[in-house]
């Protein structure tokens, strides 16, 4: 990603081209003395909620290479021009962000089955809750979610999975269980469903 993560429903900010280049350059997707030579735009037009938002946060190189694609795609790619500039203003500005959401993004997710109301920060919390599922450590996740402090990654965008539930319950009761014999696990139901314990 990158500063302020171009999360419109964040900060209401979309980046420039200028913003991503010298990720691009880092895995060669541009010449080292390419078009964009700065990784962070003029202060006076970039202004982000807080200090870690100004920090850069390295992209993936499919993520960089599919930037790459979009740029080469799109009428607007000087450094200064928007990444996702609207034709409808000739590149001057961005996409509305929310009309992109009521456009694009719900009925996407109504088309894929998904009946809830989808946002900007639910793109946030799924991002968050995959890292911690994925067992990445919290400061990293804090720097990639541009958090000030570790505590609001945790406290408002992480949720616990599911599964990491069950096997953090399962860990404790073999802790306590260790020298008890180990119980048979219930019965499926023809369908691979278990059975209801009371």
């Amino acid at each position: 990603m990158f500063p302020c993560h171009g999360d419109a429903g964040r900060n209401n900010r979309a980046p420039a081209w200028r913003v991503v280049c010298a990720e691009m350059e880092r895995y060669r997707l541009l010449r080292p003395a390419g078009e964009c030579n700065a990784f962070h735009l003029p202060a006076k037009s970039w202004s982000c909620k807080t200090e870690s938002s100004r920090k850069p946060v390295p992209l993936d190189l499919h993520v960089a290479a599919d930037l790459w694609l979009w740029r080469e795609a799109s009428p607007y790619r000087d450094p200064g021009d928007w990444i996702f500039a609207s034709p409808h203003t000739q590149g001057k500005y961005p996409f509305w962000p929310d009309a992109v959401l009521q456009k694009i993004i719900r009925p996407a997710a109504l088309r894929a089955g998904i009946g809830k109301r989808i946002g900007w920060h639910t793109f946030r919390h799924t991002y968050s809750t995959l890292l911690i599922s994925n067992g990445e450590n919290v400061k990293v996740v804090q720097e990639l979610m541009r958090h000030a402090s570790s505590r609001c990654t945790l406290e408002v965008y992480s949720q616990a999975v599911i599964r990491a539930k069950r096997e953090a319950q399962r860990r404790v009761a073999e802790m306590i269980l260790k020298d008890e014999p180990e119980v048979p696990s219930p019965r499926m139901h023809s369908d691979g469903s278990q059975p209801d314990i009371q």
